[in-house]
């Protein structure tokens, strides 16, 4: 590995010595609205251009961020709780992992306990096993009952 030059070297120290100062990054931080907003709409439309033609990727950008967030509210690790994620989409096939409709809106279904995540979901199915809390004893439960049941024989 060859050695940095030495102006590369200095701007690297001076960067990282002004970057520490408040007053240095508020006056940087200024600096940058204010260049936004002169060129507000020549970036937003630049923007608004990239996710018109790049809709998928814009999409799966929205979802990574949103699962991440959903990773750190539970204390999960992250880039495990995205790996588990992608590996439940390419197994569900992009259909719901309990009544096999194709997913308009796909839910995470996965262990508030454990953090391991179960599957890919409806929202309809994903509400389902929350309004029984996830309790295998009470599904067996309300499968008995239809099917005791004379309205739906």
């Amino acid at each position: 590995m060859s050695r940095p030059r030495r102006n590369e070297e200095v701007h690297r120290a001076w960067y990282w010595r002004v970057k520490s100062d408040p007053k240095q990054r508020k006056k940087w931080k200024d600096s940058d609205r204010k260049k936004y907003l002169r060129n507000k709409k020549k970036i937003v439309e630049r923007v608004l251009g990239w996710r018109k033609k790049n809709p998928e990727k814009c999409l799966l950008y929205t979802r990574r961020c949103h699962y991440r967030k959903v990773a750190v509210r539970h204390g999960l690790d992250p880039a495990k709780f995205l790996a588990d994620i992608e590996t439940a989409f390419k197994v569900s096939d992009g259909l719901c992992d309990i009544c096999r409709k194709k997913l308009n809106e796909p839910v995470i279904e996965h262990c508030h306990r454990t953090g391991l995540v179960r599957g890919i979901v409806c929202q309809q199915c994903n509400s389902g096993l929350g309004f029984f809390k996830d309790s295998v004893s009470l599904l067996k439960k309300a499968v008995d009952y239809l099917t005791r049941s004379k309205a739906f024989a």
